[in-house]
């Protein structure tokens, strides 16, 4: 053809004009391909995943963790945009959404589970300490943090109205 546009220009072009489409258009499929707003209908599942997140090794996976939630938070823009709501229900169903997530499923799966852990290790941290002969320092104490010695009085009071006297001969304790 003279001064038209051969079938290899089109289809190259063609080609082109549907990478340039896809380069374009990245971010929304990006985002439409790893969106999780469907574990919002499926919220029986949440407890599960969280209990599997906690279990994989017998601790918390912190960044596994995070795309967990944040794979839950994509609900939330999901509650506020549904056509069939107005925009106060919206905040409400997020509200009452994320009491659940956070009130009852990240407590009961992962904090509930972390306190008895951290616990169980201070009881026994302590335990170890006791059963080897060494005696606990009290520093963390309101009144050992609170007392100043005075160098001649032999006796120690305390700052804020925390008296206490060190046992000296014929002072009752």
């Amino acid at each position: 053809m003279a001064g038209g546009v051969s079938a290899t220009d089109s289809l190259h072009a063609e080609a082109l004009l549907r990478r340039l489409h896809l380069l374009a258009t990245l971010d929304e499929q990006v985002k439409a391909a790893t969106s999780c707003e469907f574990l919002y209908f499926h919220r029986e599942l949440l407890p599960v995943l969280f209990r599997e997140m906690w279990e994989k090794e017998k601790k918390a996976d912190i960044v596994g963790l995070q795309l967990l939630i944040n794979g839950c938070t994509d609900c939330e823009a999901m509650l506020r945009l549904a056509p069939q709501v107005e925009e106060t229900d919206g905040e409400a169903f997020v509200k009452d959404y994320r009491e659940f997530l956070v009130g009852t499923v990240v407590q009961e799966e992962i904090v509930d589970k972390l306190c008895r852990e951290v616990e169980t290790d201070l009881r026994l941290a302590v335990h170890t300490k006791v059963s080897q002969g060494e005696g606990l320092e009290r520093t963390g104490t309101r009144a050992g943090r609170c007392r100043q010695e005075v160098p001649q009085g032999g006796r120690e009071t305390a700052v804020g109205g925390l008296a206490e006297q060190r046992s000296r001969p014929g002072a009752k304790q």
